[in-house]
């Protein structure tokens, strides 16, 4: 959108995707080998402050996954990249930062009970990926 640096959340994650390009057409022409995105995920500001139906409607997360994803797209199809794969991170919510402030996940998770309930992020996700298989 002009900016040189998306959208922040709480913690050091923007959303970036045209840098995610640059990168991995710098990885593959500088090593020559496929690559793998692993552990790649957007924590949405205060998410964990809200109310679950509204932690339940994460665009934010939306946007950075189908925007990131559109440059890998790119990536391999304009720029010739060997892309492996990416893994989305996380399914759920979870402890890793030693608390549960910054949520990555794509499931909602009550600490009580243990119900897990899916975002609007992972069908927007499964959507995208979906809509653009090979037949």
């Amino acid at each position: 959108f002009g900016w040189n640096i998306g959208y922040r959340s709480q913690s050091y994650v923007y959303i970036t995707p045209t840098y995610l390009r640059t990168y991995l057409s710098y990885l593959y022409n500088t090593f020559r080998h496929p690559v793998l995105i692993s552990e790649f995920g957007f924590p949405v500001f205060g998410e964990a402050d809200k109310a679950v139906e509204d932690q339940l409607f994460d665009s934010p997360r939306s946007q950075y996954y189908l925007s990131f994803m559109s440059e890998v797209l790119k990536s391999i199809w304009e720029d010739g990249v060997n892309v492996m794969g990416a893994l989305a991170w996380s399914f759920a919510d979870n402890w890793e930062f030693g608390d549960y402030g910054a949520q990555f996940g794509m499931q909602y998770v009550n600490r009580t009970s243990q119900e897990r309930r899916f975002k609007k992020s992972l069908f927007d996700l499964v959507d995208f990926v979906e809509s653009r298989r090979g037949n």
